[in-house]
């Protein structure tokens, strides 16, 4: 049994598309978080109480030709378009186009974070779409793009999370 957060664009920014939304077991119950991020990265957090203690999850937006502040703090478990492109998750890079890879690639180093391998998550042979996660929760078993999704330039990222809730 699923349910969903859901977090529509803000309608000023005047992009087309877009939004959150972020699938969850129902017996799961998580807590919205309201995090302030720097503008334009749009996020959706949730946090999930677990015997490890609280767990962040966070789905993330950052738009193209954008930049992630390296003091950001986005989560324990972050999903997301970070439409960055770098070597270390993607053998192919349109147009050379690293800038935003290397700072994304940075804030993961100094964040300590590690990086779930996924396959190309958009229709044009790229991943610009990450799972990363906190080594203190190693909690990420498994992660992979759902390519039954035909209407959309990315594809699902469906990730098996092992976490003991409390009830």
């Amino acid at each position: 049994d699923l349910s969903f957060l859901r977090k529509d664009r803000d309608d000023s920014t005047k992009r087309r598309g877009g939004g959150l939304l972020t699938y969850y077991r129902s017996h799961l119950r998580p807590s919205r978080l309201d995090l302030d991020h720097p503008h334009p990265i749009e996020s959706l957090t949730c946090s999930i109480t677990t015997r490890m203690g609280l767990v962040s999850i966070s789905n993330i937006y950052i738009p193209p030709s954008s930049t992630l502040p390296q003091s950001a703090s986005l989560g324990d478990v972050v999903f997301g378009d970070f439409n960055a492109h770098h070597p270390t998750w993607s053998d192919y890079i349109p147009n050379g186009n690293t800038a935003l890879g290397n700072i994304v690639y940075d804030w993961i180093t100094d964040n300590g974070l590690a990086s779930a391998p996924l396959e190309p998550s958009h229709r044009s042979g790229t991943t610009p779409d990450l799972a990363l996660y906190s080594p203190q929760f190693e909690c990420l078993r498994s992660c992979q793009v759902d390519t039954s999704l035909v209407n959309s330039d990315h594809t699902p990222i469906i990730a098996d999370l092992d976490i003991n809730i409390t009830t």
